[in-house]
């Protein structure tokens, strides 16, 4: 396994999290993000990767259930499908089929899946990303998760929740994280939770080191609530739960997170029991408004 530098692994994460999507917002009086409709751009997949820029393999997956359900195929040797679990994947090598493509981005090699255990309920994943040496997890708000249309676009603006670690120890990571001189270059601040030393950088950047283990959180910059039946009728708020996004003091309470260890089947079981019902239930929702 490759070693980063702190410097190094928020690079590949913003490039990752925000660097390549090219999306807009459609045009709305009350958007602060607004643009001319006749500028907006189809989402196209490959806009996830810059092109030509990142020699590596990425995977991603709709929800918990799918990353889980191919997972285990691939711990367990591969033998079955997962074609059905994957919603996007890329790979330096030309051609690769999914199992090769699991094996470069070391899915398989997964013991430990660390996950945010504070995150609003409002919010759901909707995305996995596994990446050499990163799981990456993307939270969108219910009003979002309607069609993979409205996520993307909560996605290019980041009024999502967007989770990831390292998945190696990080050797010397806390004390190159907290170095003064460096924190005061980029502009940083520390904040601190529950005894735990974090780094914040604005606007929505939370990074920490526990047990050895990089993490890093990037909160919403803001949320559109849906007011009405209507796509055009809502609301821009700055707040969660009545917490200001806007303050690190506030936003670093969703930092909490939980270890699941992967190579305990028990474990194993009642995450993947939970992620059904998860899954099921945004099924139910989507039929509903179809129906509506």
């Amino acid at each position: 396994m490759k070693q980063f530098t702190i410097k190094g692994i928020m690079l590949i994460l913003s490039i990752m999290l925000v660097g390549c999507v090219r999306y807009v917002e459609p045009t709305s009086t009350s958007n602060p993000y607004t643009m001319n409709a006749n500028e907006t751009e189809d989402y196209d997949r490959k806009d996830l990767i810059c092109e030509g820029d990142m020699p590596i393999a990425i995977m991603e997956f709709p929800s918990l259930e799918a990353f889980l359900n191919a997972y285990l195929i691939v711990r367990d040797g591969g033998m079955g499908d997962i074609d059905g679990f994957v919603s996007y994947y890329w790979c330096s090598m030309g051609g690769s089929d999914l199992l090769n493509v699991a094996a470069a981005a070391e899915l398989g090699t997964l013991e430990t899946l660390h996950l945010p255990s504070s995150i609003p309920e409002d919010f759901e994943i909707g995305r996995i990303r596994i990446v050499e040496g990163f799981v990456i997890l993307h939270f969108f708000h219910r009003d979002d998760m309607v069609s993979e249309y409205e996520m993307e676009k909560a996605y290019a603006v980041q009024r999502h929740f967007a989770f990831h670690f390292h998945r190696d120890p990080v050797h010397q990571g806390e004390a190159e994280l907290f170095n003064e001189d460096a924190m005061h270059r980029r502009g940083e601040i520390e904040v601190g939770f529950n005894d735990r030393r974090h780094i914040f950088n604005e606007p929505n950047l939370y990074s920490w080191v526990s047990d050895q283990i990089m993490f890093g959180l990037y909160t919403p910059l803001w949320l559109r609530i849906m007011a009405g039946e209507s796509d055009n009728d809502f609301e821009i708020v700055y707040e969660i739960d009545g917490l200001n996004l806007y303050d690190p003091y506030d936003m670093v309470m969703f930092t909490e997170t939980r270890a699941v260890n992967l190579l305990d089947a028990d474990e194993v079981a009642a995450l993947l029991a939970t992620a059904a019902i998860v899954t099921l239930d945004e099924q139910e929702t989507e039929t509903e408004g179809g129906l509506g």
